[in-house]
C-alpha cells in the first residue's frame, strides 16, 4: 500500500471521507479565507447634515441630458444607459432628489428603477415616496430594482413599498483612479487580468445586490 493510499485510509477511518477537502468544515474554512482576502468595494458617502422636506419641493420631469449630468456628478456608478423617465424634486434649479427609470428586460415589469439618489450631504424627508407616487401618474407600476449593497440603502426601497424577492451574489470589478469596469466587460473586451493590473486597475468585489419589486 502506497503512502497516499495509507493516508486516504486513515482519513476515511477518522472522518468518514477519503479526502479531507470533502469535509464541510474544510470548505467553510476555505470560504472564510477566500472572503477575507477579497477587497470589498464600498463607497463612502458624506454625512447628510442638511435636511429638507419633500413637501417644500416641486416634482419635475427632468430632461434626460440634465439628469445624466447630475448623476455623472453625484452617483458612484454615474448615469445608466436607457433612461426613459427621470423625475426630480427641485427648488430654485437645484435637484435635491432624483429617481430614473428604464425599460426592464423582464416583461413581467413595466419598468426598472435605474437610479434613486439624493444630493450629497442632503436628506429629503419623504423624497423617494413623493417621486415614486408621481411615477404612478406616468403609468409606471410592477417595478423592479436591483439594489447595489456597496452604496445603496435597501431600506429606502422598502420605504416606498417595494419587497425583497431575491439576492444576487457579489460581482467582481476592476477599479482605478480614473474609472471602473466589470469583470464581465473585461472578458467581453478580451482584456487579460495582467493587462488590467499593468494599467493601474485593482480587482474588487461589490457587496452583492438585492432585487426588489412592487
Amino acid at each position: 500500500m502506497t503512502s497516499t493510499e495509507k493516508r486516504s485510509k486513515t482519513v476515511e477511518e477518522r472522518y468518514g471521507v477519503s479526502n479531507i477537502s470533502q469535509l464541510q468544515s474544510t470548505q467553510n474554512k476555505r470560504r472564510t479565507t477566500f472572503e477575507a482576502k477579497k477587497t470589498t468595494m464600498i463607497f463612502y458617502q458624506e454625512p447628510r447634515v442638511n435636511i429638507i422636506q419633500a413637501a417644500d419641493l416641486r416634482v419635475f420631469k427632468i430632461h434626460k441630458k440634465v439628469a445624466d449630468q447630475w448623476l455623472d456628478e453625484h452617483h458612484p456608478f454615474k448615469a445608466p444607459r436607457g433612461n426613459v423617465l427621470c423625475l426630480g424634486l427641485v427648488d430654485q434649479n437645484t435637484i435635491y432628489c432624483l429617481i430614473t427609470f428604464k425599460r426592464s428586460r423582464n416583461p413581467k415589469y413595466t419598468a426598472e428603477i435605474s437610479r434613486m439618489w439624493m444630493l450629497p450631504t442632503w436628506y429629503v424627508v419623504g423624497g423617494y415616496d413623493k417621486l415614486s407616487s408621481a411615477a404612478s401618474e406616468f403609468g409606471l407600476y410592477n417595478l423592479v430594482a436591483y439594489v447595489n449593497m456597496s452604496f445603496e440603502n435597501y431600506k429606502d426601497y422598502e420605504a416606498i413599498g417595494m419587497r425583497h424577492v431575491r439576492d444576487i451574489q457579489s460581482t467582481k470589478w476592476w477599479m482605478s483612479e480614473t474609472g471602473r469596469i466589470s469583470d464581465a466587460s473585461r472578458r467581453q473586451k478580451h482584456l487579460s487580468q495582467d493587462y488590467m493590473i499593468f494599467h493601474g486597475y485593482v480587482p474588487m468585489y461589490d457587496c452583492g445586490q438585492r432585487v426588489y419589486e412592487v
